[in-house]
C-alpha cells in the first residue's frame, strides 16, 4: 500500500477536482482514497474503450433503465476517459463486494440473473445478413475441418510408436470420444445453419463481452453490478454464455458432486 500517492494518480486525479490521501493497487485497478469517499482508477485499452464504445454503451444501458453495471465518472471538462502519458484512465466508484465469502452457486445465480436483464432490457431485432452468415459457417467450418486433421494425424503418429507416451496412450484411448464431440458439434452448426438462412430477422441484445464472476460484484445494498465492460458490444445474447463457459473449462478437473 502507497501512502504517498505518486504524481501520476495526482495529476489524473485533479482532472476531476479529486485529491488523493493515498492509495493502492488491487488486480487492474489503482483503489484511491480521498476526502471524498473511494474511487477506483482503471488503466484502459485504448483499442478496446474506443472500438467498442465503452462509454456510449454504460451510458446506454444506463438510458434503458439498467443500473446493475458500475457508473464511469467523467472529468471537469466533460471527459470520460483521461490521457497521460500516452496511457488512457477512466475513473468509477469503488464497489466493496459482500458477496465474496457467501455460497459461490448464489454468487453465481446473482451474476447469471443479472446479466438476464441486461439482455432483455436492451434486446432488439436484426436482420440476417445473408452474406456474413455464409461467411462465418465456411470460415468456421474450414477452420473446424483442419482442427479434425490435426486429431487424425496426431493418432496416426501415435499409434505407430513401439511404446506410447502417457500421454499417446491416454489420447488413444479417448479419440473416438473426441471424434464423436467434434462430429455431434459439426452436426449442431449444419443444423444452425440451415434454420438461419430460413430466418429473416435474429435477437441482439449488449453483451458484457468478459463475463466472468470476478467482473460481478455484489454492493451492501444487495444489487450486483458488472465492471469492466471494455468488451461490451450488441450481438446474439448466447455469446456472453459461451465465452464464460469456454474460460470456465480452462482449468484442472475439479472433483464436484454437483
Amino acid at each position: 500500500m502507497y501512502r504517498k500517492p505518486k504524481d501520476e494518480i495526482s495529476v489524473i486525479l485533479a482532472q476531476y477536482h479529486i485529491v488523493p490521501n493515498y492509495f493502492e493497487t488491487v488486480g487492474k485497478v489503482v483503489k484511491i482514497y480521498t476526502n471524498q469517499g473511494v474511487f477506483a482508477l482503471k488503466e484502459a485499452n485504448v483499442n478496446r474503450v474506443y472500438r467498442n464504445n465503452l462509454i456510449e454503451n454504460v451510458r446506454s444501458l444506463q438510458d434503458k433503465g439498467f443500473r446493475n453495471v458500475v457508473p464511469i465518472y467523467h472529468t471537469q471538462s466533460g471527459d470520460y476517459i483521461v490521457e497521460f502519458n500516452t496511457k488512457h484512465y477512466y475513473l468509477m466508484p469503488w464497489i466493496e463486494s459482500v458477496d465474496e465469502k457467501s455460497d459461490e452457486n448464489l454468487h453465481f445465480q446473482r451474476m447469471f440473473t443479472s446479466l438476464g436483464k441486461m439482455h432483455n432490457s436492451t434486446q432488439k431485432e436484426k436482420k440476417v445478413d445473408k452474406d456474413h452468415l455464409q461467411i462465418h459457417y465456411d470460415t468456421l467450418s474450414k477452420r473446424w475441418s483442419k482442427d479434425k486433421e490435426v486429431l487424425e494425424n496426431f493418432i496416426e503418429v501415435a499409434e505407430d510408436n513401439w511404446y506410447m507416451s502417457p500421454y499417446e496412450l491416454s489420447y488413444c484411448t479417448y479419440f473416438h470420444k473426441i471424434l464423436s464431440a467434434h462430429q455431434f458439434a459439426k452436426g449442431q452448426l449444419d443444423e444452425w445453419f440451415k434454420k438461419m438462412k430460413e430466418t429473416e430477422n435474429t435477437r441482439v441484445v449488449m453483451n458484457h463481452g468478459n463475463l466472468s464472476i470476478s467482473h460481478f460484484l455484489v454492493n451492501k445494498r444487495g444489487e450486483g453490478v458488472f465492471i469492466n465492460l471494455e468488451n461490451a458490444q450488441e450481438t446474439t445474447p448466447i455469446q456472453d454464455l459461451t465465452n464464460n463457459y469456454k474460460n470456465s473449462f480452462k482449468t484442472y478437473p475439479i472433483q464436484q458432486s454437483d
